[in-house]
């Protein structure tokens, strides 16, 4: 299926994740691009629209794409510029347009997190006023 597909263009990162220290489940979001070379895609977030920098590999596999990935938060944000890495399997959907699954990673106590993550494309180019969110989801929603 995946080599007959374009993932190059404009996606958008989301996905969530329980802060122990807060006590609440967040959402993060990320305008990202991917730049596609065969089976293999570089996912990494647009600095015009984000304030941490994400960077994602991943190589697909029929309709599977497995791959790692890192991140650096905001400076400014509650973890002050930390970085975090792991691990994510996605499945693509038939038509290539949306990528679903998980990630797992080493949170700061330690402990492997694991959570869902989803990509679904945007277009060629970043919105207008394009700035993602950091939203608090109600514990009783996962």
């Amino acid at each position: 299926m995946s080599n007959f597909l374009d993932f190059s263009g404009v996606w958008l990162s989301k996905y969530r994740y329980h802060s122990d220290s807060r006590n609440k489940d967040f959402e993060d979001t990320h305008y990202v691009r991917i730049y596609q070379k065969r089976n293999h895609l570089v996912v990494e977030s647009l600095p015009e629209a984000n304030e941490s920098y994400l960077i994602v590999n991943l190589t697909i596999h029929d309709n599977l794409a497995t791959g790692s990935w890192e991140e650096t938060t905001s400076p400014k944000g509650y973890y002050k510029g930390s970085t975090y890495h792991g691990a994510t399997q996605l499945i693509i959907e038939e038509r290539g347009k949306r990528m679903h699954g998980k990630w797992l990673g080493i949170g700061r106590g330690g402990d492997i997190n694991v959570g869902p993550y989803e990509l679904p494309y945007i277009g060629k180019e970043l919105p207008a006023n394009a700035k993602p969110a950091k939203i608090e989801i109600a514990k009783a929603s996962l």
